[in-house]
């Protein structure tokens, strides 16, 4: 879903996994018309499939000639087409995440910051793999402090772009998780779903503050 603002610019509600841990679900995106002449490997743009225009796809510009190609910062080779640039709606320059923004880095930063979160993404307590295991024991050694993590957390609401509130537990300054109108549960941010188990939030209610 996206929402053109007045000065061009375009809100776009990011959801998948193909970006994550920079950009997680639930949040806005700040995307820019780019000429595509301009842009420079570690950009992050969005565009639409060249296997369906009505699917947006989010992902970084890993090389530019001779062809531009992209890749999800959580995958480990380029996509399987390289783009045309007539499918670019734009370049992403910021992300808002419960009312905060936040710059998204191009270029050489862009670049880097791509390997840090591909790094990082892999300490998963969803994953099989040894990220997962070490996630899962960080977790264990973790658990007694669970209690201090959520202490002063509040759920503040904001509106998303379909008009429906959409509530975060915010605490020291930084989105800790989103409740999932759907399941009827806590979804916790990375680090904070490294930290601690969603099970932790079962008794804090949607509304509390």
């Amino acid at each position: 879903m996206q929402k053109k603002r007045d000065n061009g610019t375009i809100l776009f509600a990011y959801s998948g996994a193909s970006m994550w841990p920079l950009f997680q679900e639930g949040d806005l995106l700040v995307v820019r018309k780019v000429c595509p002449d301009l842009l420079r490997v570690g950009d992050c743009i969005i565009f639409r499939s060249s296997n369906s225009e009505n699917r947006i796809i989010v992902h970084r510009i890993s090389a530019v000639k001779p062809r531009l190609k992209t890749r999800g910062d959580q995958r480990g080779v380029d996509d399987s087409e390289p783009l045309d640039p007539s499918c670019i709606l734009g370049r992403v320059t910021g992300r808002i995440r419960a009312g905060r923004a936040r710059k998204v880095h191009g270029g050489l930063a862009g670049w880097w910051t791509a390997r840090a979160v591909r790094l990082a993404g892999l300490i998963d307590p969803a994953r099989n793999a040894k990220g997962g295991r070490i996630a899962r024991a960080i977790q264990r050694l973790l658990a007694p402090f669970s209690a201090s993590f959520l202490r002063g957390a509040k759920v503040v609401s904001f509106a998303s772009l379909d008009g429906q509130a959409r509530r975060y537990l915010i605490g020291r300054g930084r989105v800790m998780g989103v409740y999932d109108q759907e399941t009827g549960h806590w979804r916790l941010s990375w680090p904070y779903s490294v930290c601690m188990k969603s099970a932790d939030l079962t008794l804090l209610k949607p509304g509390q503050s």
